[in-house]
Protein backbone atom coordinates (compact mmCIF):
# COMPACT_ATOMS: atom_id res chain seq x y z
CA UNK A 1 0.00 0.00 0.00
CA UNK A 2 2.90 2.23 0.68
CA UNK A 3 4.30 1.70 -2.80
CA UNK A 4 0.99 2.26 -4.26
CA UNK A 5 1.05 5.92 -2.56
CA UNK A 6 4.83 6.51 -3.23
CA UNK A 7 3.43 5.76 -7.24
CA UNK A 8 0.36 7.82 -7.22
CA UNK A 9 2.43 10.65 -5.69
CA UNK A 10 5.20 10.51 -8.26
CA UNK A 11 2.56 10.64 -10.86
CA UNK A 12 0.32 13.25 -9.34
CA UNK A 13 4.21 15.39 -8.93
CA UNK A 14 4.40 15.27 -12.28
CA UNK A 15 1.09 15.69 -13.34
CA UNK A 16 1.72 18.78 -11.88
CA UNK A 17 5.19 19.63 -13.03
CA UNK A 18 5.13 18.53 -16.63
CA UNK A 19 2.25 20.75 -17.81
CA UNK A 20 3.87 23.75 -15.76
CA UNK A 21 6.72 23.19 -17.30
CA UNK A 22 5.33 22.92 -20.93
CA UNK A 23 3.48 26.52 -20.06
CA UNK A 24 6.82 27.92 -19.17
CA UNK A 25 8.25 26.99 -22.30
CA UNK A 26 5.52 28.33 -24.77
CA UNK A 27 6.54 31.87 -26.36
CA UNK A 28 4.59 34.43 -24.94
CA UNK A 29 2.71 35.08 -28.55
CA UNK A 30 1.40 31.47 -28.50
CA UNK A 31 0.01 31.51 -24.84
CA UNK A 32 -3.54 31.95 -25.17
CA UNK A 33 -5.94 32.32 -22.46
CA UNK A 34 -7.31 28.55 -24.66
CA UNK A 35 -4.12 27.10 -24.20
CA UNK A 36 -3.42 28.17 -20.57
CA UNK A 37 -7.25 26.85 -19.47
CA UNK A 38 -6.74 23.67 -21.21
CA UNK A 39 -3.17 22.80 -19.35
CA UNK A 40 -4.61 24.11 -16.27
CA UNK A 41 -7.33 21.19 -16.47
CA UNK A 42 -4.82 18.67 -17.50
CA UNK A 43 -2.86 19.77 -14.25
CA UNK A 44 -6.02 19.17 -12.09
CA UNK A 45 -7.60 16.47 -14.01
CA UNK A 46 -4.46 14.29 -13.19
CA UNK A 47 -3.56 15.03 -9.68
CA UNK A 48 -7.28 15.19 -8.85
CA UNK A 49 -7.35 11.14 -10.45
CA UNK A 50 -4.08 10.22 -8.50
CA UNK A 51 -5.98 11.53 -5.13
CA UNK A 52 -9.58 9.57 -5.95
CA UNK A 53 -7.27 6.60 -6.81
CA UNK A 54 -5.70 6.88 -3.07
CA UNK A 55 -9.01 7.31 -1.81
CA UNK A 56 -10.69 4.57 -3.14
CA UNK A 57 -8.00 1.93 -2.54
CA UNK A 58 -7.62 3.29 1.09
CA UNK A 59 -11.72 2.52 1.22
CA UNK A 60 -11.58 -0.76 -0.57
CA UNK A 61 -9.30 -2.06 1.87
CA UNK A 62 -10.69 -1.38 5.18
CA UNK A 63 -13.36 -3.41 4.04
CA UNK A 64 -13.39 -7.24 6.92
CA UNK A 65 -15.61 -9.48 5.82
CA UNK A 66 -15.46 -12.05 8.81
CA UNK A 67 -17.71 -15.62 8.47
CA UNK A 68 -20.74 -15.75 10.96
CA UNK A 69 -19.03 -18.61 12.53
CA UNK A 70 -15.73 -16.86 13.44
CA UNK A 71 -14.74 -13.45 15.57
CA UNK A 72 -11.78 -11.33 14.43
CA UNK A 73 -9.29 -9.72 15.87
CA UNK A 74 -8.23 -5.87 15.32
CA UNK A 75 -5.03 -5.28 15.54
CA UNK A 76 -3.73 -1.13 15.77
CA UNK A 77 0.04 -0.86 16.22
CA UNK A 78 0.52 -4.47 16.68
CA UNK A 79 -1.70 -5.09 19.80
CA UNK A 80 -4.86 -6.35 20.42
CA UNK A 81 -7.40 -3.59 20.45
CA UNK A 82 -10.75 -5.31 20.02
CA UNK A 83 -13.20 -7.78 18.68
CA UNK A 84 -14.82 -7.83 15.35
CA UNK A 85 -17.99 -10.13 14.82
CA UNK A 86 -19.25 -11.79 11.63
CA UNK A 87 -20.26 -9.93 8.97
CA UNK A 88 -19.29 -6.16 7.34
CA UNK A 89 -16.36 -4.65 8.85
CA UNK A 90 -14.76 -1.69 8.43
CA UNK A 91 -11.22 -0.72 9.53
CA UNK A 92 -8.84 2.02 9.16
CA UNK A 93 -6.36 0.18 6.56
CA UNK A 94 -3.36 2.59 7.43
CA UNK A 95 -3.17 1.27 11.36
CA UNK A 96 -5.20 -1.38 11.79
CA UNK A 97 -4.89 -4.80 10.52
CA UNK A 98 -7.05 -7.62 11.54
CA UNK A 99 -7.03 -11.36 12.09
CA UNK A 100 -10.32 -13.83 11.72
CA UNK A 101 -9.99 -17.51 13.72
CA UNK A 102 -12.92 -19.83 15.46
Amino acid sequence: MIILFAILAIAAIAGFAIPTAIRNGLPKENYTRDARRKLTLTRYVIVGACAAIAVLVTLAMGIRVIDQTEVGVVKTFGKVDRQIYGGLNFLNPIIAGSTSGK
